[in-house]
């Protein structure tokens, strides 16, 4: 798991509420589709910029080649509000906690997760690493909200 900030760039808005709205909305759909780890997360709306301090689970988290359509839509309405396409610095690896599986083809999967648990609820049976959402085959849907929501909230 890695630590990373989130930002956008804010560009001149009579409506700063909208900004942080849509900046909301996209942090929602990250999580919902197992780009962001957890629930509990503060976004900081500073003079020229968006940010939330996120966990991602692994290095390609917000690669735009990951998302399913409901954060490709959030994407897009970053433009109306004059918010700029976030810019993502990976701080380092969250200690103590499970790297992401890098099994090439993992042979089965585990659906495991506990009160403390803030990574993806499925797991590669091969490693037991937790496999990010977005590199399962997607739902009809495009999202794995339903997934999301079997982990705690913490």
């Amino acid at each position: 798991m890695l630590m990373a900030p989130i930002s956008c760039i804010r560009g001149p808005s009579p409506d700063p509420q909208r900004q942080l709205y849509a900046f909301d909305d996209l942090v929602s759909s990250l999580i919902q589709d197992g780009h962001i780890l957890g629930r509990e997360n503060r976004i900081i709306l500073l003079p020229d910029e968006c940010v939330l301090y996120a966990f991602l689970p692994a290095g390609d988290a917000l690669e735009p080649t990951t998302w399913n359509p409901h954060v490709k839509q959030s994407m897009e309405n970053l433009a109306d509000v004059e918010l700029r396409l976030p810019q993502v610095e990976i701080l380092g690896k969250a200690e103590e906690v499970s790297i992401a599986c890098e099994c090439p083809n993992s042979t089965w999967f585990i659906l495991f997760t506990h009160l403390f648990e803030v990574h993806s609820p499925v797991k590669c049976g091969d490693c037991f690493h937790p496999v990010p959402l977005y590199r399962l085959p997607r739902p009809k849907n495009g999202g794995f909200y339903r997934l999301c929501q079997c982990g705690p909230r913490l």
